[in-house]
């Protein structure tokens, strides 16, 4: 073998587990998430007692559970693949290790903007510039003129 095809062969195995792993990691997490909210929006439109001027505490709560079932699920498989890809031996406890990690990150940084976002606009809400109208309006605009 010359010194060509070796280093190809070193490149190619280096790249190769790269690329399994991004694609082991986008598929169950980017699957995951599709499946809770698609699951998660309809338990919560569908079973009776959803409103959504004032959602009732229990629909909220089964449609939240859903989209938990859904986060958790795809990150227990992306913890199985990963195992499988570092060709560690349980795949359980992968799979458990996945889900552990993922889905509190995950549903953590769903909730933490909801939390900190009241909490800055009261702080710091004075220095934003205010939404004032517009100085060329659509009437004044040369493409609202008549032809």
């Amino acid at each position: 073998m010359t010194l060509t095809n070796q280093m190809k062969l070193t490149s190619t195995s280096r790249v190769r587990p790269l690329i399994v792993g991004a694609v082991c990691t986008a598929l169950p997490s980017v699957g995951g998430l599709l499946r809770s909210f698609t699951v998660g929006d309809v338990v919560f439109n569908l079973l009776p007692g959803h409103s959504f001027a004032s959602p009732s505490p229990m629909a909220i709560a089964r449609g939240a559970l859903q989209a938990l079932a859904g986060v958790l699920a795809g990150s227990a498989v992306w913890g199985l693949l990963m195992g499988r890809l570092a060709q560690g031996g349980d795949g359980r406890r992968t799979a458990l290790a996945g889900s552990l990690g993922f889905a509190p990150i995950t549903i953590g940084l769903a909730i933490a903007p909801q939390v900190v976002e009241p909490i800055a606009l009261r702080a710091y809400g004075d220095w934003l510039p205010s939404a004032a109208p517009s100085p060329c309006s659509l009437s004044q605009s040369p493409l609202a003129s008549p032809v």
